[in-house]
């Protein structure tokens, strides 16, 4: 409804919500207006080819803060959209990591990129800690636009 109001358009580069984030933007009314393209880049190498984001910086699993940033650029430009939002991490521990995600909204009109990193009990289920990351998400992009 923000992006609406604010005539916005808005573009999503997905990897650990495989979709989530997408739908939860084509489940609101109005949203052929303001939601152009959604991409799940799950691997690294997709993330490599279709949002030409360089090896050296996804690293061996693409979980990293710039990651995260290049990926709502990248997806931003492809599909010229005045919004880029992304989600990267992972959702159970693995090699010693707990679950963690790292999420990005670039913002095309002021050239800024917001980060956010959030970490969860290993406990949690794979699919709570991908929704929680569409959650938080949405929060965060909601209070930058209504603070800009």
């Amino acid at each position: 409804e923000t992006l609406l109001k604010k005539k916005l358009t808005i573009s999503c580069a997905e990897s650990l919500t495989g979709g989530l984030l997408a739908s939860s933007f084509i489940d609101v009314s109005g949203a052929s207006k303001v939601f152009k393209a959604g991409l799940i880049t799950y691997m690294v190498e997709t993330k490599q080819t279709e949002l030409n984001i360089p090896k050296f910086i996804l690293g061996k699993d693409a979980v990293n803060g710039e990651t995260a940033a290049l990926m709502a650029k990248n997806v931003s430009e492809k599909f010229d959209t005045d919004i880029g939002v992304s989600t990267t991490g992972i959702a159970e521990k693995y090699d010693e990591r707990p679950p963690c995600a790292f999420y990005s909204i670039w913002l095309k009109k002021t050239a800024q990129s917001y980060v956010f990193f959030v970490e969860y009990p290993e406990t949690i289920s794979r699919k709570k800690v991908r929704k929680k990351v569409v959650k938080e998400t949405i929060k965060s992009l909601i209070e930058i636009l209504i603070n800009e």
